[in-house]
């Protein structure tokens, strides 16, 4: 099932397709035998099938603070490879204690663009460090769009609401979900996800590493990190 998390999107919109199902199915009948019987392990299936984006929430907002400053480190490399060396989407990584991975990038590259990052100031670095790509953000504009549909689902259950209010809710929570699954992202990296609380660092050495199928794109490497406060 990698390709459906791959997809943040897609458990959106099928939700969202069941939610709207079960506001506008009539309370009768076989209708509310199906609804009865079915829909409410259709929404539990759904719910189990997103838990790993609830427990990778979770993990991001438990982060080390070694693992706070070697994120930050990451996006801001991957900021100079996309900008200054014109890699786009082959290109990413994931923060760990005493580095970061990275794939789909040149083992030169990644020294180059790691020594810019270093010649900046924090606040320069926290600046292109925040980024809307990390999976973080992902992951946060999910759980959002989950917790709203969820709320949907209960309120249709429990609420007789006419056919303007069942538009209502949902266009509410599409409006909301639109307007801020990004900006709860980002605005949560800074203080919860990345640390520029370092005053250098440099790259003990970089190690090449098997690739995870379907996740990282060949070729991949470990950046092994050295931080000085």
């Amino acid at each position: 099932m990698f390709w459906y998390y791959r997809r943040p999107l897609l458990g959106y919109f099928v939700l969202f397709a069941v939610a709207l199902f079960w506001g506008f199915t009539p309370r009768s009948g076989q209708a509310l035998l199906f609804d009865t019987l079915v829909l409410p392990w259709a929404l539990l299936a759904l719910v189990t099938l997103n838990l790993p984006f609830m427990r990778a929430l979770c993990r991001g907002l438990r982060l080390s603070e070694s693992e706070r400053r070697n994120h930050a480190l990451e996006h801001a490399t991957i900021h100079f490879l996309r900008t200054d060396h014109g890699y786009r989407k082959s290109v990413g990584g994931r923060a760990l204690p005493g580095g970061f991975r990275i794939w789909g990038v040149d083992k030169d590259h990644i020294r180059q663009a790691f020594n810019q990052v270093i010649a900046l100031e924090p606040d320069a670095r926290f600046r292109v460090a925040v980024a809307k790509q990390c999976g973080s953000t992902i992951v946060f504009a999910e759980a959002l769009g989950i917790t709203l549909l969820i709320v949907c689902v209960i309120v249709f259950a429990v609420f007789s609401l006419p056919p303007w209010g069942i538009a209502a809710v949902l266009l509410g929570q599409l409006t909301i979900f639109l307007l801020f699954r990004y900006p709860i992202g980002l605005a949560l990296q800074k203080p919860r996800l990345l640390s520029v609380d370092f005053s250098s660092a440099r790259i003990v050495q970089i190690n090449k590493a098997e690739a995870k199928p379907g996740l990282e794109r060949p070729p991949v490497f470990i950046v092994h990190t050295e931080v000085s406060l």
